[in-house]
């Protein structure tokens, strides 16, 4: 069947598709393909998608751009890499999961990457 012969009625929509891409995209995060972005936080090397961190992050939005792969953020070194863990699998995902160790250097790493969001969530002030 051609392209042409497809009718789908004005306002077609399918509500899963947004969770299977996400779903998809952080497959490829675990699998370790198709990143685009490489920055390190303490000892620890990220290496993520870009889209999925600039669409989740005003601050990644502003330092990212279309050419680089390597980064090179000395604002963030201060910064615990577990809470950057934490914050990324949350982009990937949607889900927060975080112990009460963490959850102060969860909340102060995403109010500095401008997650309003998560830190809304965090904070219970949504």
């Amino acid at each position: 069947m051609s392209d042409s012969n497809v009718f789908f009625p004005s306002g077609y929509s399918n509500s899963d598709q947004g969770n299977m891409c996400l779903g998809s995209i952080y497959n490829l995060y675990r699998q370790q393909r198709f990143l685009d972005a490489t920055f390190t936080v303490g000892d620890e090397t990220f290496k993520v998608h870009k889209i999925v961190m600039a669409v989740n992050s005003s601050y990644f939005m502003e330092n990212f751009n279309d050419n680089d792969t390597d980064y090179d953020f000395p604002e963030l070194a201060d910064f615990d890499s577990n809470a950057l863990s934490i914050i990324i699998r949350y982009f990937y995902t949607g889900n927060i999961d975080v112990d009460s160790d963490s959850i102060a250097n969860v909340i102060n790493l995403a109010e500095f990457l401008k997650v309003p969001a998560l830190v809304e969530k965090l904070t219970g002030s949504d």
